[in-house]
């Protein structure tokens, strides 16, 4: 979907693209066995993420002038329901999203004569509804109200600090080469339209994490900036489309897959690894755990993991029990396996 979208081209997205973004997502999305390899949060970061991708798709085709003007029922219901999904994904990764497909509807009323359709008015108010239905949740208000001790000022000042470095330690030089990449493309390669999707993927990375200034939990560098690295790793590649009248857009996207690969390889090599080690510590606990299940026992008493995860592929895996039974995790393994669990002395 990245490569799809970043090609800029009806023709098919080469190898050397899909490689890249590949490659690009292995080295900067922050978290990645927690949002991409973990069951749960795949469903709270990464499949969000496709949805909102899905849609931007199909505005960006409707820009380009590729898009339906059927009025069939089923065009409707579609484009409102995935609106929804995409609108209904996290707080700081929803609100970019309705803020790109804002910015795409307006690229298209004032510098196309595409006529807007129908459905895409339908899909943005799903988006809307979705995004406005997050935002109202129950469960949002009780984490806020458990998370937030400090004054509303406290808390302000503490988050540009957090979301400051973090920015400083881990993303200011996708940041600051994905911007004067931009620039460059601008000068050279990259037609006025495509300067501007570009322009407006990095603002929209930007934004979503620099929101989270306003976050009472999760401010520093983690999960909650899975979707503003993606808009940023989108950016980046968008900047590099070319047409068969410019090569060096061609020449850039080698370029970057190639120096962005040798930084991924070694990582995935690494993650698979760590992985590796880290499941088979699980599967351990686990047949320790059903061996006392079977044997009659009521309560378990387990040592410590026997290997300890290192790299973000596996590091979600390191959640260690503790010594009370009824805090988290351990009355997760109580409520699946029926088991009380302690910590061994």
């Amino acid at each position: 979907m990245m490569a799809s979208i970043s090609a800029r081209t009806k023709r098919a997205v080469s190898a050397w693209r899909l490689v890249g973004v590949f490659a690009a997502n292995i080295v900067f999305l922050p978290a990645f066995g927690e949002t991409v390899l973990w069951r749960a949060g795949a469903g709270n970061y990464l499949w969000p993420t496709v949805f909102i991708l899905l849609l931007v798709h199909c505005f960006i085709d409707a820009l380009d002038g590729v898009t339906t003007r059927s009025s069939h029922a089923v065009i409707f219901v579609s484009a409102f329901g995935l609106g929804m999904l995409a609108g209904w994904s996290n707080e700081n990764t929803g609100g970019a999203g309705v803020m790109v497909i804002i910015a795409l509807l307006l690229m298209q009323k004032y510098t196309t004569d595409h006529p807007l359709a129908l459905w895409q008015f339908v899909a943005l108010i799903g988006q809307i509804i979705g995004f406005t239905l997050l935002l109202l949740a129950p469960g949002n208000r009780v984490r806020s109200r458990l998370m937030t001790h400090d004054s509303f000022l406290h808390r302000l000042i503490s988050g540009i600090f957090e979301v400051c470095t973090s920015i400083q330690a881990y993303y200011i030089y996708l940041i600051i080469f994905t911007a004067i990449l931009i620039v460059i493309a601008a000068f050279t390669w990259l037609p006025q339209r495509d300067v501007i999707i570009s322009s407006l993927f990095l603002v929209a990375g930007c934004a979503a994490i620099v929101v989270l200034i306003f976050s009472p939990i999760e401010r520093t560098e983690g999960r909650t900036w899975f979707g503003g690295i993606v808009f940023l790793i989108l950016a980046m590649f968008t900047a590099t489309a070319h047409h068969r009248a410019h090569v060096a857009g061609g020449i850039v996207v080698w370029v970057v897959t190639l120096a962005v690969s040798l930084f991924a390889i070694p990582q995935m090599l690494a993650g698979t690894i760590d992985l590796f080690y880290m499941s088979r510590a699980v599967q351990t606990r686990y047949t320790t755990i059903m061996t006392a299940q079977q044997n009659g026992k009521k309560t378990v008493a387990l040592p410590a993991y026997s290997y300890t995860a290192k790299t973000k592929f596996a590091n979600f895996m390191n959640w260690e029990i503790t010594d009370n039974a009824k805090a988290s995790p351990n009355f997760h393994y109580r409520d699946y396996f029926h088991i009380r669990v302690v910590k061994q002395p």
